[in-house]
């Protein structure tokens, strides 16, 4: 160890507060990077000045700190952490850093073969441009614009949620809107990502250059295989105010609010044919989910999660927590001699348990649902050939846990001890209570109150439909007209037998007059059968009028747009619901028809009434024919019957239905699981 050590001269020290405690932030700008040391560390880094020696050093820091120990050991200690993280003075390691950032300072292809998750590119420092704007926009960082800004974000949630009926969440119309092709698509995200990403990303640069920051990174990224912008505002962290380091963390959502509540107002303002309505209504929804979803969730190290920080003021919360939750979590597979972190604090291990557990089940979580996700979406397009590929991506991520648990569990079984006994002894009871203990099965399905009788108005002939004189909703009486039909051929005929009619008619005056018995007869007997003909088209031509026997209320959605369509015989035109109890139609996912079948029981509850439970049992499982699909897919129901019915239930009412389709062991329903995941995705 060098005997007169000297702190580096290009540091930035500054003082900050992490909740009781006092802290030092250094930053490292030649290697970009910031560090943390407590207060003793700061006394004995301040004495570093390459001519003292360590005692020395030892005894200055004595006589400013008389009553805590700064033995020399203790002072040897502290000047080794400061070597190890490269704050002192080092020829040898300067010159490597001087490499290090001619090298950096050059994007390489290897750099970007080496982290595909997360490549820069065309990263420029902005800090001079920031000077020279600065006094323009520094207007902007006024408290009361800062609470406008708020209620204006919060104003356009409140507009989504009363709106909530009216517009559509598909993320296809927020990125194709109504009919627009792929590359519209492409380049409404394009522009979306420069001019709102740009906006975001200078928030943040401003706020650091308001209170006195520099910015010396800014440029384009690729994070995760999506573009975005990215600003460097590391040098935050030597701000000592805590709540200016919010602002600096809230400056891009601060910024990106003034276009997402202007949008907001233009789709407000604008009625629904104007082309700017929809426009308006997709840039809301994009700043709003990018700027209050993701960047404020807390669990991602995005703004919220910086702001979260500064509020509790502890510093790498996240990988602390993570650290603390996995070592608790580990200590009962672990010898006592085992190091562990200390962490000191009741507040501070409250924050890192709350918050380290939280974090692993939304992280565990969206993985599995990715990754789910992933599963379905590689088989249904390769079969075979994307399971292997989703089992290979799986094995890539899961390889290093995988072997580290392995090492870890063969080291314990080399040592065996008396809490293994314990924990294999749980284990063994758990085994046996997933033998023993059987739950029910549920399969879920959205449901709706339907008519228990129904009537089907079809046409009794071909013919083309002229008018439909009903809505959907509206009561029909019995025997009333509820459509007429049109037949070219029908009419032409029954035109064509009216005039023989008549013709024979005339033809048997004359015969009568001229005295000629023969002809008579022959007129006569062509009139009776022209009569007998216009008389069948007329009864024809009266079934066009299509009429309801028993009467009901129109279930046909839309039935107006089925005017010109044409009918064959049988085919139906309008169905009625009949007065009476209603049944209840579940809506069943494919993959759950065959688990559903007759008497199962159902658990219903509506939406209009979430605290009433209504019981009953499944009368029937049917499929619609994918030629009767809107979509042109095949869909299945399940019709139950309810045990009964309350007073006042309306039909179309809709809710969620469980129906108990059996009850399984832990063992039975990882057999079922199994079997299903090999018979219907790999068909082995």
């Amino acid at each position: 160890m060098n005997r007169n050590p000297k702190l580096r001269e290009d540091l930035v020290i500054r003082k900050v507060a992490e909740g009781d405690d006092v802290a030092f932030t250094v930053c490292d700008a030649a290697r970009n990077k910031y560090f943390r040391i407590d207060p003793y560390t700061r006394l004995v880094a301040s004495f570093l000045d390459g001519d003292r020696t360590l005692a020395q050093v030892s005894r200055l820091c004595q006589d400013a700190m008389p009553f805590n120990d700064f033995s020399l050991p203790v002072v040897e200690e502290a000047v080794q952490d400061l070597s190890a993280i490269g704050l002192l003075e080092d020829a040898y390691q300067k010159n490597l850093l001087l490499l290090e950032r001619a090298r950096s300072s050059r994007p390489r292809l290897a750099d970007f073969l080496r982290n595909m998750l997360v490549w820069q590119v065309g990263v420029w420092d902005p800090d001079r441009f920031l000077d020279r704007t600065m006094g323009r926009v520094r207007w902007l960082f006024q408290p009361w614009l800062a609470l406008v800004a708020a209620i204006g974000l919060v104003w356009c949630l409140w507009l989504v949620f009363v709106s909530r009926n009216q517009v559509s969440f598909d993320p296809g119309y927020l990125l194709l809107g109504h009919g627009g092709s792929a590359f519209q698509a492409i380049a409404f995200l394009f522009v979306v990502i420069l001019v709102v990403g740009a906006v975001h990303e200078m928030g943040h640069a401003y706020a650091c250059k308001n209170f006195g920051v520099p910015v010396h990174r800014m440029g384009f990224m690729l994070m995760y295989f999506s573009p975005c912008f990215f600003c460097d505002a590391s040098h935050s962290m030597l701000i000592e105010n805590p709540l200016h380091r919010i602002w600096v963390a809230m400056g891009g959502i601060y910024f990106e609010s003034f276009i997402t509540t202007s949008a907001g107002l233009v789709w407000w303002m604008t009625s629904p044919d104007n082309p700017a309505h929809e426009l308006a209504y997709r840039v809301m929804m994009l700043g709003l989910l990018t700027g209050v979803v993701v960047n404020l969730n807390p669990l991602l190290k995005f703004d919220g999660y910086y702001v979260l920080s500064d509020l509790l003021q502890i510093s790498e919360l996240r990988e602390r927590s993570l650290r603390y939750v996995r070592d608790l979590l580990a200590r009962p597979f672990r010898g006592a001699s085992a190091g562990t972190e200390r962490v000191i604090g009741l507040r501070r291990r409250r924050a890192y348990l709350f918050y380290g557990v939280v974090t692993l089940l939304y992280s565990y979580t969206v993985l599995v649902c990715f990754f789910d996700w992933l599963r379905v979406t590689l088989i249904g397009a390769w079969s075979q050939t994307g399971f292997l590929v989703f089992a290979c991506l799986v094995g890539v991520f899961i390889r290093k846990p995988v072997a580290r648990a392995a090492s870890h569990a063969t080291a314990a079984a080399r040592k065996p001890s008396r809490i293994w006994i314990l924990w294999g002894t749980g284990a063994a009871c758990l085994l046996v209570l997933g033998l023993l203990v059987r739950t029910p099965g549920m399969v879920d399905a959205s449901a709706r109150c339907v008519s228990a009788g129904r009537e089907y108005v079809r046409a009794d002939g071909p013919g083309r439909v002229a008018a439909v004189l009903v809505r959907q909703g509206d009561r029909v009486l019995p025997h009333q007209v509820v459509a007429i039909l049109e037949n070219d051929s029908v009419g032409a005929a029954l035109q064509a037998a009216q005039g023989m009619a008549r013709q024979n008619a005339v033809d048997a005056a004359g015969a009568q007059r001229n005295a000629d018995p023969a002809v008579y007869r022959e007129a006569v007997e062509r009139q009776t059968a022209s009569i007998a003909q216009e008389a069948m088209l007329g009864e024809q031509r009266r079934r066009l009028a299509l009429a309801s026997r028993a009467g009901g209320i129109v279930l046909t959605a839309r039935p107006s747009d089925q005017v010109g369509a044409r009918l064959e015989e049988g085919d139906t035109l309008l169905v009625l619901a009949q007065n009476g109890a209603p049944d209840v139609e579940c809506d069943l996912h494919e993959r759950d028809v065959g688990d559903v079948r007759a008497g199962l029981p159902v658990t219903i509850r509506l939406n209009a009434d979430p605290g009433q439970k209504l019981l009953g049992r499944v009368v029937r499982v049917y499929a619609i024919p994918a030629e009767e699909d809107s979509l042109g897919k095949a869909r299945f129901k399940a019709l139950a019957h309810l045990d009964q019915a309350p007073a006042g239930l309306r039909l179309g009412e809709s809710g969620h239905a469980h129906i108990e389709v059996g009850h399984w062991n832990a063992y039975e329903r990882a057999r079922r699981a199994w079997t299903r995941f090999v018979r219907e995705d790999l068909w082995l």
